[in-house]
């Protein structure tokens, strides 16, 4: 999932994290720059670079989200500088926005502090934290503050292009008394401009939501053995779900009666925020490390998790140390890379690992894995913090050099629930001959970075 180069890494020790209510704003990452890149662009989520957050928790790593030459701010040139300052600000634009937006519709205390949290997330320490990425801006430790600075600053609201250039001094020219005659007509203008600008603070388009978080784990309510929604959980279109109903549109929908699936807002972290575990979700940019599939032996691949038996619990579910404290991590995946001439998935025999930052309904790290036959049949095994698994049938397929695979029906649990599948599709980027791999969990959810590999 981490497609473009490395941008920065720290420790967290050196930062102070910005929040609301014990929610800091990195713990919220993969659904801000997943709800940026649906509700607002692609281009300005990219602004945002992808956090993976290290085992030990002490540090980050930041992406970023495309490949190209890295720049530094401090050595862009004034004519970067003059451009990019103000797509930069238009960015910020955008998102202050989008994120008032959702304060003022949010229906919910979990609304609302996802708006704040969005608000925030332009926030950077310093100039050091900017970058030109293919000249395109992306910021790192967004959402973050040196340690002990203060909180009012905004770096990217002080930018300025072109620093400006040594001159003569020049004394004003003379000001007639004429001139004051003007001045009342002159303000006319900015005046409509400012009666303009405080009319739309207040329209909001009818039907708005909040933001869609990404399409999480969580029980897929089509029958009533998976179970029943969670109270203050996000449906697929953001709107919070309150004792087993989903509010749609204006409408309780008996939640074992939607096809949904759901996502909490990351649980809270420490006071200060500055120790709250790593983000994630089904559908960001964030990390996780991910674990090693079952055993071979454990299932039969001809028929994986579709005959009501509870499957195997997996030798490691989880690489969190928060989570278990005595296994060691594992190793960084393999990307996976195909074939010039591939044509069929022979070449997907065996065990890959996906790395997506999926985070179960506790907040904690979920493991996907996969297992295939010469043929591209196989099984898609998802592993909980809980020790339990969940399986499905999956497929691998090859057309015009992409690799497709594909859940074939929901992925039962040994703990009684049932996620939603999902359709991840890899192929070669022709200009770096890099491998990249999306995921989806349908045509209306939107798409996010995995790392598939070995």
């Amino acid at each position: 999932m981490y497609s473009g180069p490395l941008l920065q890494s720290g420790n967290l020790g050196d930062y102070t994290a910005l929040g609301e209510v014990g929610y800091p704003v990195f713990t919220a990452a993969p659904q801000i720059r997943l709800a940026i890149s649906r509700q607002i662009g692609q281009e300005v989520a990219d602004f945002l670079a992808i956090p993976k957050h290290h085992p030990d928790g002490k540090s980050i790593d930041w992406y970023a989200p495309v490949d190209g030459d890295i720049v530094p701010w401090s050595a862009a040139s004034a004519e970067e500088r003059a451009q990019l300052t103000a797509q930069i600000q238009t960015f910020r634009a955008r998102i202050a926005e989008h994120a008032s937006k959702i304060r003022a519709s949010a229906a919910g205390g979990d609304q609302r502090v996802f708006g704040l949290l969005l608000e925030q997330s332009t926030r950077i320490p310093d100039e050091n934290h900017l970058f030109l990425v293919g000249h395109k801006p992306v910021i790192t430790f967004w959402g973050f503050l040196r340690a002990g600075e203060e909180r009012g600053r905004d770096v990217l609201g002080e930018l300025r292009g072109a620093p400006p250039e040594a001159g003569i001094a020049r004394l004003p020219d003379p000001v007639g008394r004429s001139s004051w005659r003007w001045l009342p007509l002159a303000l006319i203008p900015l005046l409509l401009l400012l009666l303009l600008w405080a009319g739309l603070q207040f329209w909001h388009p009818f039907g708005l939501t909040v933001p869609a978080f990404p399409i999480a784990l969580g029980p897929q309510p089509e029958d009533q053995e998976f179970g029943q929604l969670h109270s203050g959980d996000v449906g697929p279109d953001g709107v919070v779900i309150h004792d087993g109903t989903i509010v749609n549109g204006g409408t309780a929908v008996d939640g074992t009666g939607t096809a949904t699936t759901t996502v909490p807002i990351p649980a809270p972290s420490s006071a200060d925020g500055t120790n709250g575990p790593a983000a994630g979700s089904t559908a960001p940019d964030a990390a996780s490390n991910e674990n090693t599939p079952p055993d071979a032996g454990a299932q039969d691949q001809n028929s994986p998790g579709t005959n009501g038996e509870n499957p195997p619990a997996p030798d490691s579910d989880t690489t969190n140390p928060a989570n278990q404290a005595n296994n060691p991590p594992q190793p960084p995946i393999n990307p996976i890379t195909i074939p010039n001439n591939a044509s069929d998935p022979s070449f997907l025999a065996g065990e890959w690992r996906s790395d997506s930052g999926l985070r179960d309904k506790d907040g904690k790290a979920a493991m996907m894995s996969y297992k295939f036959d010469s043929h591209g049949n196989g099984t898609t095994t998802l592993s909980l913090s809980d020790g339990s698994t969940c399986q499905g049938a999956s497929t691998a397929t090859v057309d015009q050099g992409r690799v497709i695979i594909k859940d074939q029906d929901i992925l039962r649990c040994s703990n009684g629930g049932a996620f939603r599948g999902a359709t991840t599709t890899c192929e070669k980027d022709p200009s770096s001959g890099k491998t990249r791999c999306r995921g989806t969990y349908g045509p209306d959810q939107g798409n996010f970075d995995v790392m598939l590999g070995r």
